[in-house]
């Protein structure tokens, strides 16, 4: 990916993440919203990656007390045109979710627990702990 579409892809981001942090949304909204979200990005060759977000199944391991139920505790974000998508171009993508830290504290408060990145044909995976990335206190969700 270059350069000027790591910086239009997060700067529309951020637009984005921030009207949802100011406002009342529930699980469906946020999935709903960001899948509009990279829809009209690629549609208008804002990214070149075709992205959709749903709830999954979230890890066990990273379960606390604000998770949902084990099977809907994930988030994944599935890269639809994956083709020559690098681990690195994935990490990008991720961070772009990740980087905000009062969006991480919003969807842990909805009951995610999990950030799934995944692609259709590469094969790539990353499953990331959503509370490694927030400065929520540990003690206080254990």
């Amino acid at each position: 990916m270059n350069e000027h579409f790591l910086h239009t892809f997060k700067n529309l981001a951020n637009l984005y993440i921030d009207k949802i942090i100011i406002g009342n949304n529930s699980r469906q909204d946020i999935l709903n919203f960001f899948n509009l979200f990279f829809e009209e990005a690629f549609s208008l060759g804002k990214i070149d990656r075709l992205c959709k977000i749903r709830s999954c199944a979230g890890n066990k391991f990273f379960k606390t007390s604000l998770s949902a139920f084990s099977f809907r505790s994930g988030i994944e974000l599935k890269i639809i045109n994956d083709l020559n998508l690098t681990n690195y171009d994935a990490h990008i993508l991720s961070s772009v979710i990740l980087g905000n830290p009062y969006f991480v504290r919003k969807l842990i408060s909805l009951g995610y627990d999990t950030l799934v990145i995944s692609t259709s044909t590469t094969g790539i995976t990353l499953t990331l702990n959503l509370n490694d990335f927030t400065n929520i206190n540990k003690k206080l969700i254990k």
